[in-house]
């Protein structure tokens, strides 16, 4: 049976697995597309699975994935009630953005989707992982730069014009001023 936690997982492995996919499909923008949106598509089913048992059951314990104990580096995920709403809103935006996306990318031609579909799938698997790790240090910083790094990029995708590319260095900075806060919030809880 596919626990709340492993159907997380599944959906984040199926996320990156189509990142690595979405990168030689590039060369036909369209099979990129489409390719991106049936894995966006299998992840929302698997996070609909893991979160709607959630929803009717109640929550489970928290798994652990990988476990490094020395320094206290572990994979530990767990989907509770608010995580499985987190969890339905990503897929529940990322399903028609990813949608979308195929038709709107044929307004940049001069523009290779070999840096939008990928960073995209990392960012949503980033984004499943952040909201269900039970790690606020190690594994939360982990999450936090998967999804900081390709929303960079993402927001350089126009990397012609200075405006985008502004923004996107201002979005670094902010995203690594808002880890360094939230790290330091749980640090200051955990004591």
């Amino acid at each position: 049976m596919l626990t709340p936690e492993h159907a997380v997982v599944a959906a984040m492995l199926v996320c990156l697995g189509g990142a690595l996919l979405a990168i030689p499909a590039a060369r036909n923008r369209t099979a990129a597309g489409w390719l991106s949106f049936l894995v966006v598509l299998a992840s929302a089913v698997f996070v609909a699975l893991g979160a709607g048992s959630v929803l009717i059951n109640g929550p489970g314990q928290p798994v652990a994935f990988w476990a490094l104990p020395r320094l206290g580096f572990a994979l530990r995920i767990h989907v509770d009630g608010l995580t499985a709403i987190f969890l339905l809103l990503a897929a529940t935006i990322a399903l028609p953005a990813s949608f979308y996306s195929i038709a709107y990318m044929r307004h940049y031609e001069g523009y290779g989707v070999a840096r939008y579909y990928p960073h995209f799938l990392v960012f949503l698997a980033a984004m499943y992982g952040l909201v269900s790790t039970t790690d606020t240090m190690w594994f939360f910083f982990i999450f936090w730069q998967m999804m900081t790094l390709p929303g960079y990029a993402l927001i350089r995708f126009e990397h012609r014009k200075p405006e985008n590319i502004r923004a996107a260095n201002k979005y670094l900075i902010m995203m690594q001023i808002a880890c360094l806060a939230t790290m330091a919030g749980a640090e200051i809880l955990a004591v």
